[in-house]
């Protein structure tokens, strides 16, 4: 095995686009979705995913659309070169943050996406001060 594929367990990610990412898939590079309807996407969410991908996009001086999609496209080799600290949803802000700063880029792929009622386990504030922890631990990186 060469790649991992993640998508989000809620259904949210149609398995349908994973074609898509099988296109694209190149050696250095992460691909992460990016969702096309936010309108039925909770307004809080929102504000969180557009904050958090600034500032991962400063981080990672590549510009982070949707930093916060789990559907991705992640080469093994990050794996074996990349020691990582955290867990839950800080994990994928960690692992874009190291691998931006192990020569690996970022891309994105549109990606249509399905709402229905289930709750997120993400819960906005206390997802966010934990992100917000590890953003500044980041820099002592």
């Amino acid at each position: 095995f060469h790649w991992i594929l993640t998508l989000d367990a809620d259904q949210q990610h149609p398995p349908s686009s994973i074609p898509v990412f099988m296109e694209r898939m190149k050696e250095g590079v992460i691909l992460i979705g990016q969702r096309s309807d936010l309108k039925s996407m909770p307004l809080l969410r929102i504000l969180s995913n557009k904050f958090t991908s600034l500032l991962l996009s400063i981080r990672t001086n590549s510009c982070l659309r949707d930093s916060q999609c789990g559907f991705r496209l992640i080469p093994l080799s990050l794996f074996e070169k990349i020691e990582f600290q955290q867990n839950g949803f800080q994990f994928e802000s960690e692992l874009l943050i190291k691998a931006s700063m192990s020569g690996y880029s970022i891309e994105h792929v549109k990606i249509p996406t399905v709402y229905g009622l289930e709750k997120s386990a993400m819960r906005n504030i206390r997802d966010t001060l934990k992100f917000a922890a590890m953003y500044f631990k980041c820099y002592l990186w």
